[in-house]
């Protein structure tokens, strides 16, 4: 759901490297770094008003303040990490574009999802649909898994 993707070996600015203007290239909207607070034991948080902007702009204000509230701080590994694996090479992967997405712009969504090979479907929503748009979530959560193609694992 409006998500990073990146494959084996690969940070989020270096899957983004090629096609994405340069100060998408992190990703995110430049916003969120200016968002960021490094704690003492070197764990990275957002500010939660602007958390609350950025990931929750479609939800009521009273709601983008309770879940921006229950944001937790980040390893900074999380940001520059590489992972070992893809699993979504080898298995049919769908991502879903969030419309009004104020942390991963339409650009930047496309560069994530380059390379699946699952559904690409759309929802006019933040980047927490999950906040904003629960029953339009589900709806398309269910489309995918009644989906005939659906390969399940043994």
């Amino acid at each position: 759901v409006s998500a990073l993707v990146v494959g084996p070996g690969e940070t989020i600015r270096e899957r983004l490297a090629a096609g994405v203007a340069e100060e998408l290239r992190d990703g995110s909207n430049p916003e969120i770094g200016a968002a960021m607070r490094v704690g003492e034991d070197g764990r990275i948080a957002l500010d939660p008003e602007a958390a609350a902007a950025i990931f929750f702009s479609d939800c009521t204000p009273e709601d983008a303040a309770l879940a921006a509230s229950r944001l937790r701080s980040i390893s900074p590994s999380s940001l520059g990490g590489r992972p070992g694996r893809a699993p979504w090479r080898d298995k049919p992967s769908n991502y879903l574009f969030c419309g009004e997405d104020q942390a991963l712009a339409d650009e930047a969504q496309e560069g994530y999802a380059a390379g699946l090979t699952g559904r690409r479907d759309r929802l006019t929503a933040s980047h927490s649909p999950f906040w904003s748009r629960p029953d339009a979530l589900a709806g398309v959560m269910v489309d995918w898994a009644a989906a005939p193609d659906l390969e399940v694992p043994e």
